[in-house]
């Protein structure tokens, strides 16, 4: 606990599947921030959509630490 009574410890939200916009909501609902995003290929995950976190969800992390974000370019063109 911070000395003003705030809880320094949060959980980070899982925001695979959703968008930049959305996931940069829910990280910063949580107190949290975006840190490095990134982009990257992928078969699976759609376009403009979350592939993965670090930390992952469900993690306790600092106040104000930061998530880094991997965004789908959607599959490789071939």
């Amino acid at each position: 606990r911070a000395a003003d009574g705030t809880e320094t410890i949060r959980m980070v939200p899982d925001v695979a599947g959703e968008t930049l916009a959305d996931a940069t909501t829910a990280i910063e609902d949580a107190g949290l921030i975006v840190g490095d995003v990134t982009e990257a290929f992928s078969p699976s995950v759609p376009l403009g959509e979350v592939i993965s976190q670090d930390p992952l969800a469900a993690v306790r992390a600092e106040y104000g630490a930061a998530v880094a974000l991997v965004i789908s370019l959607g599959p490789e063109a071939l």
